[in-house]
């Protein structure tokens, strides 16, 4: 029987990337030997770890990035810790990319002389 849906959040201020991966997956091994005394229901933890201001600009975008990755833990196989993206690089502002050129105008193919007119050469 599968259920769940607990979510709660951990912040660790001053904590490096790392260093919060470790911690994360401390707290998934120590759920992970969770057991229930005359049951044989497992207890298993999905983890995504987002840090700040690295990889999320507001702490809005940091809790909504902590959980996508959480989400994609869970697809990637459940009872693991799983890092955010980082962000993609931020285009430096450079010149506008040239429109292009308008369409030529369509010209009429040349006319060949007509057939009946006998060639200067006959």
């Amino acid at each position: 029987m599968l259920n769940g849906g607990e979510e709660f959040a951990l912040l660790l201020p001053d904590t490096e990337i790392d260093e919060a991966l470790e911690i994360a997956e401390r707290v998934r091994a120590a759920i992970a030997e969770i057991s229930l005394p005359g049951t044989d229901v497992s207890v298993t933890a999905s983890i995504g770890v987002a840090g700040f201001p690295g990889q999320a600009s507001t702490l809005d975008r940091l809790e909504r990035l902590a959980d996508a990755t959480l989400y994609l833990a869970k697809r990637q196989g459940r009872n693991r810790v799983e890092l955010a993206e980082p962000p993609p690089p931020i285009r430096s502002p450079g010149p506008s990319p040239r429109p292009p050129p308008p369409p030529r105008p369509r010209t009429a193919p040349p006319r060949s002389p007509p057939r009946d007119v006998p060639s200067p050469c006959s």
